[in-house]
């Protein structure tokens, strides 16, 4: 049986100290904040040995040599997003919302140009 790397305890070395047992999204927030490097060390429960965290696909992406950290930001970001909605992503509220109002407004506008144009023959 594999464990989800996202709900297991990792113990954490760097320097050749180590730092502690943190969940998976602590991790990650250490690594975007360059606490940890790729070769800090790791392990948990299934492990046989400590690996370099970036040997582990759980933490890999997180240290893509790129020229901007907008792609490990984006990654840490929608994570923690999943885990704030309980893993129900909802972007589709916001299609259905824009849907709506693109619908409602022309319907309103039509009504208050009606409402208008009665006024303006009563006036007369």
């Amino acid at each position: 049986m594999s464990l989800n790397p996202k709900d297991v305890e990792w113990y954490i070395k760097d320097g050749g100290r180590e730092l502690g047992v943190f969940s998976y999204h602590e991790v990650a927030q250490m690594i975007l904040k360059k606490e940890l490097s790729s070769e800090s060390l790791a392990w948990s429960e299934g492990m046989n040995k400590w690996h370099p965290m970036v040997e582990i696909q759980a933490f890999s992406n997180f240290f893509l040599t790129h020229s901007t950290n907008t792609i490990q930001q984006d990654a840490f970001n929608r994570e923690s997003f999943q885990v704030f909605t309980k893993g129900k992503m909802q972007w589709y509220l916001n299609w259905w919302f824009i849907i709506i109002m693109l619908l409602w407004l022309p319907f309103v506008g039509v009504i208050l140009l009606i409402i208008r144009l009665q006024k303006s023959k009563k006036i007369r």
